[in-house]
Parts: C-alpha cells; structure tokens; sequence
C-alpha cells in the first residue's frame, strides 16, 4: 500500500524497517509536509475512496448476482 500511495503522489515510502534511519525519517517527513503536493494528492485519493461504493450497497448487489447465476 505504501508504494502505490507514493506512486498517487500522496506520500513517501520510507524505506524497509531494518534500512530506516531518524535522519532520513525526518527528512522524509519533512518533505511531506512542506510541499503542498503531498496534501493535495491524498486529499484527491481520499475523495475518489469516498465515491465508492460502500460493502452496505455492493453486497446486495454481489447476492443478487449470486442468486441469478444459480437459477441458470
């Protein structure tokens, strides 16, 4: 998940636990919040999320489906 949101432009991936470092953490944290892109990307992500469709409107849906191909 975390490189598919570096690859949204979202946010940075930080690297394997056993390769990080504070100083390249902080960087890294850093470059987050001071550019302004990152925001406006996850906020763009988190938008195109909440349009989905919820588990509550899709499940019916999926029975349904479920339902007609077993009539067949």
């Amino acid at each position: 998940m975390a490189n598919g949101v570096e690859e949204q432009g979202a946010g940075i991936y930080a690297g394997d636990a056993d390769q990080l470092t504070a100083d390249g953490l902080r960087a890294d944290l850093l470059r987050v919040l001071d550019d302004e892109s990152f925001a406006a990307n996850a906020l763009r992500l988190s938008a195109g999320i909440r349009s989905l469709p919820t588990p509550n409107e899709v499940v019916p849906l999926l029975q349904d489906l479920v339902l007609r191909h077993r009539e067949r």
